[in-house]
C-alpha cells in the first residue's frame, strides 16, 4: 500500500483526504496542519492531523502539498525533497513564485491548461 501524506487542511486538502480515504491502494499517513489540531473535529480523518513535518516525512512515500501558502509550501517542499520523498503540488501561485527554485532539485512536470 502506498502511504500518502497531505500538507494543509483547506478545501483542496479536505477533498483529497476524502478521495484517498476510499481508495484501497493508498493509505493516508498523516495530514500536516498549522491550525489547532483539537479544533479540527470536522476534518475527515482528523486522527491523522499532525504538526510535525518530520513525522509526515518519516511515514510517507509521497506528499501532496495543498497548503495554499507560497512561503509555507516552499519551506515544506524543500524539507520533503531533502528527505528524498516525492512531492505533488497543484499550487499555481507556488509554481510561478518559487517553483523555479526547485527545477534542479528533482522531477518537475506541469500540465497545460486550467483545472
Amino acid at each position: 500500500m502506498y502511504r500518502i501524506g497531505v500538507v494543509g487542511t483547506g478545501f483542496i486538502a479536505k477533498g483529497l483526504v476524502d478521495l484517498l480515504s476510499s481508495h484501497k491502494n493508498y493509505a493516508l499517513s498523516g495530514i500536516l496542519t498549522r491550525t489547532n489540531i483539537h479544533t479540527r473535529k470536522d476534518f475527515p480523518q482528523n486522527h491523522l492531523l499532525t504538526k510535525s513535518i518530520d513525522d509526515l516525512i518519516r511515514d510517507s512515500d509521497l506528499i501532496v502539498e495543498c497548503s495554499g501558502d507560497v512561503i509555507y509550501a516552499t519551506d515544506t517542499i524543500n524539507q520533503v525533497l531533502k528527505a528524498d520523498i516525492p512531492v505533488v503540488t497543484m499550487n499555481s501561485e507556488f509554481h510561478i513564485t518559487t517553483g523555479s527554485y526547485f527545477i534542479d532539485k528533482g522531477l518537475v512536470t506541469e500540465a497545460e491548461g486550467d483545472q
